[in-house]
């Protein structure tokens, strides 16, 4: 499987929004973490579940492009949602589940 290394970012954000941007390939995705709005998240789901059967994904973000960041509570809330990102992909990526469906999808290819 490809590596896919999605670039994360910070935009827009203030204290009331912490709107992060995720750099795939052919599009990119905007969601706040403090917006209790369900359909962000599940257009970023569906994108790395899609994803997920092609390429081996992890996400990368650096807090050092944010130095002078006067919003540390959200950079802070940035920097852990990217790691346990990380954690749940390299946890779905192991699974056994995971592992079929790429069989099953390379197999139906095939045909």
């Amino acid at each position: 499987m490809e590596k896919m290394i999605v670039k994360v970012s910070l935009e827009n954000t203030d204290e009331k929004n912490c709107n992060l941007k995720f750099k795939f390939s052919d599009e990119d995705i905007i969601i706040d973490l403090y917006d209790d709005n369900m359909d962000q998240l599940k257009t970023l789901f569906t994108k790395v579940m899609k994803e997920l059967i092609f390429n081996d994904i992890s996400f990368s973000f650096n807090k050092d492009e944010y130095g002078d960041y006067k919003n540390r509570l959200a950079l802070d809330a940035c920097v852990d949602y990217i790691e346990q990102l990380n954690i749940d992909i390299n946890a779905l990526l192991e699974s056994q589940n995971l592992k079929d469906i790429r069989n099953d999808y390379i197999n139906t290819d095939e045909e």
